[in-house]
């Protein structure tokens, strides 16, 4: 199959709500049609437009028209079955919050203790990926499926109009403490409802991060809101002093992280039970090992579905060969049609070490090699000078990842391979 069929006009039907459950839920109406794979695949395929007659386009603009290519995005089939995860968890934290039902609006306003509204429905799921591997940009083209906000101009139990939020994806702070996290959610939250709930409390120059997280929850229940995302969650670990000198000494062993703070831990993790909400993690490879340390958080977050974004592991990947190289290849702002293609997939492929985000950016800055040589046809020459020039850098992390040598990745945290077989098999209900 080539990317032709990607791009083909969608013939697969929209499905209608069959979930009895669902029925009558105006909080999952709003979440729209369920999408078969094949209907999701297309929905979240993003193909900007293609360059056009480039004859009188100078160089200099080019380089500006070029960076379209960042905004490609084809999905891969771990980036569909994310999608498919999110949906249901969406669609699934709604099922017991009926705004029709009293005893949703008793669960809101507090009348209900937490162990009254706790239930066994686990809302949550996870993602990992070293960076570049496309996990944060896959997921915000699931999120692009939706609307954030839905206006409702009539509402059970509500005399005006209500804004229902389904859903709110933010980066977990580089402190990792609980306040820092909770200002965050009140700011994304403010934004998307354009509120201004929380700026009085966001002023003051003392705050406590519990009072913080409290007050944003209450927000979030009011509100509806469906799923949270939270990127970066290696945010919430860290190294100790004492790991730090030992890893002078040991350059091949696994360092264990250290939870920054278990308030803010804790709080993300009782959201699903105690808050009804879907709960999404990505990371990378370190922060989710971390997770991995008790059992109990390891099956919360693998219980709706994880999912591992792996860079390519050779130029014939199937998808990269098949799908997204040719993609690319249609985002040309060169004078003649690319030569030694087969070459240069080879080439791309072993200079980014099969990390998508790396792969883009060779792309664009071999062009502008292009340009200082005056050529007219992107060669195999462009892409070794900008890796030599523009992403040097890189090369030794490059080196590391082709290598696969344990004391070369060791340098780099969140590159050692990680055993994640522990997740999937949680995910896929193998463990009791």
């Amino acid at each position: 199959m080539s990317i032709d069929a990607l791009t083909s006009s969608d013939t697969s039907p929209e499905f209608a709500s069959e979930v009895p459950a669902y029925a009558g839920n105006p909080l999952i109406e709003a979440c729209g049609p369920i999408l078969g794979p094949d209907a999701v695949g297309r929905k979240i395929l993003r193909l900007p437009p293609l360059p056009g007659n480039l004859t009188s386009v100078p160089n200099h603009i080019r380089h500006h028209q070029l960076m379209a290519v960042g905004d490609v995005h084809v999905p891969t089939q771990c980036g569909i079955e994310l999608a498919m995860t999110m949906d249901r968890m969406l669609r699934q934290s709604y099922l017991k919050r009926k705004p029709q039902d009293p005893a949703t609006w008793s669960y809101i306003y507090g009348l209900k203790s937490p162990a009254e509204v706790s239930d066994v429905s686990l809302l949550c799921a996870s993602v990992v990926g070293a960076s570049g591997t496309g996990k944060s940009v896959a997921c915000e083209r699931v999120l692009s499926m939706y609307p954030q906000v839905v206006k409702h101009p009539r509402f059970p139990h509500v005399a005006a109009g209500f804004q229902q939020l389904l859903w709110l994806k933010v980066d977990v702070p580089a402190s990792g403490r609980l306040v820092d996290l909770a200002q965050v959610l009140m700011m994304e939250t403010n934004d998307a409802l354009n509120e201004e709930n929380f700026a009085e409390i966001l002023r003051k120059s003392v705050k406590r991060g519990p009072d913080l997280w409290n007050l944003w929850f209450q927000r979030a229940k009011s509100c509806f809101l469906g799923i949270l995302v939270l990127d970066e969650i290696q945010n919430l670990f860290r190294l100790d002093a004492r790991e730090k000198r030992r890893q002078a000494k040991s350059r091949t062993e696994q360092l264990e992280l250290k939870v920054v703070e278990d308030e803010a831990l804790k709080n993300i993790l009782t959201l699903s039970n105690t808050g009804r909400m879907a709960v999404l993690a990505l990371g990378t490879q370190d922060g989710m090992t971390a997770f991995s340390k008790r059992f109990s958080t390891g099956q919360r977050l693998s219980h709706c579905g994880f999912h591992h974004f792996a860079r390519a592991g050779s130029a014939d990947d199937q998808f990269y060969k098949d799908y997204y190289f040719p993609a690319l290849c249609r985002y040309l702002w060169a004078d003649r049609k690319l030569e030694s293609s087969d070459a240069i997939r080879v080439l791309l492929h072993e200079l980014s070490g099969g990390v998508p985000r790396i792969r883009t950016a060779l792309w664009i800055h071999a062009h502008r090699c292009m340009w200082e040589r005056m050529g007219s046809a992107l060669e195999i020459q462009d892409f070794e000078r900008a890796m030599r020039t523009y992403l040097a850098p890189l090369i030794p992390a490059i080196d590391a990842l082709n290598s696969q040598d344990p004391v070369k990745l060791a340098r780099y945290e969140d590159l050692l391979p990680r055993d994640f077989s522990y997740f999937a098999e949680m995910a896929n209900g193998r463990m009791a």
